[in-house]
């Protein structure tokens, strides 16, 4: 039954892109927003969980009413998102300002690779045309999903539009070596809670954990460790920055802290873009769990070539 119900979703989501590209962008992000604007009266879940993170990053600087409006506009911006998602296939990458890419072109040059982290911020897709542009051959983490139809679309749909390689989580420990070995800018999308345990951080002054890779291949093959950021202006063209490199010295809390410290920096600037919905402050343990500990042993026994 499930098997059924997965391929009938695969189905589903296919229609409904093809719709949404079919459809003129100012109509597609029109929908989009009723759309959102629906979802945020009846998800009462994640409006809720969306109003309680913003009240446990800022506390008393924002009021229950201030929290709810904010969190509204999250909703509308992830449904313009959305829309502008939908046709970037076919729309010229116009409006977008690029700050500080030779941080980027600089790291790529040394031939070590290039663990580059982002966040769930602004319209963070365009990441892809924008690394394409530069010319840099790029790998991005994703998380698995359980439909494996709709995760392979994905995968072949970035490789096809931007030429960007999409390899599973799990496969991190395996793969990320080589991509690093062979020059390859590795994507992270590092601000939400990993799901395998990480290394104890604070974000917005409160205790978190970081996933553990970035800092842990970055020290590890001597990659440089850079930030990226995107965000969308009023007028709706786009700021692509770039942050770094992070020094690599000390621990891997040391390290996992300094990319943390600048992704709450941008998302401070931005935060009616950022994905407050995720359970990002969950309950913390003083130190690595069992899976995040076999994880970075595993990398830090491994023999660098």
């Amino acid at each position: 039954m499930s098997s059924v119900f997965r391929l009938i979703e695969y189905f589903a989501v296919r229609v409904l892109a093809a719709t949404l590209q079919a459809i003129s962008p100012a109509a597609c992000a029109a929908l989009m927003r009723g759309v959102a604007r629906l979802v945020y009266l009846l998800d009462r879940r994640h409006r809720r969980r969306a109003i309680e993170h913003l009240r446990i990053a800022y506390g008393d600087e924002l009021t229950e009413k201030d929290a709810e409006a904010l969190a509204r506009r999250v909703f509308d911006h992830i449904a313009n998102h959305a829309a502008e998602f939908a046709h970037a296939p076919r729309r010229p990458k116009r409006g977008v300002r690029l700050h500080r890419p030779d941080i980027l072109l600089d790291a790529v040059a040394g031939g070590k690779g290039v663990v580059l982290v982002g966040a769930h911020l602004g319209y963070f897709t365009v990441l892809g045309p924008v690394l394409q542009a530069l010319q840099v051959p790029s790998t991005v983490l994703l998380k698995r999903q359980h439909n494996e139809r709709l995760l392979r679309w994905f995968q072949d749909s970035i490789q096809r539009w931007y030429g960007i390689e999409g390899i599973v989580k799990s496969e991190a420990l395996e793969k990320t070596p080589s991509r690093l070995r062979d020059g390859r800018v590795v994507i992270f999308f590092a601000d939400q809670h990993p799901i395998a345990g990480g290394i104890p951080a604070t974000f917005f002054s409160k205790p978190v954990e970081a996933a553990t890779g970035p800092s842990l291949f970055a020290r590890r093959y001597h990659a440089p460790l850079v930030v990226v950021t995107t965000s969308v202006r009023r007028d709706g063209s786009q700021d692509v920055r770039f942050d770094g490199p992070v020094s690599t010295e000390g621990t891997l809390a040391e390290i996992s802290q300094r990319w943390l410290d600048l992704l709450e920096a941008r998302i401070r600037e931005h935060p009616d873009q950022w994905m407050w919905m995720h359970r990002r402050w969950r309950e913390p343990v003083p130190a690595l769990r069992a899976e995040a500990a076999a994880s970075v042993a595993c990398v830090a026994n491994e023999r660098a070539r």
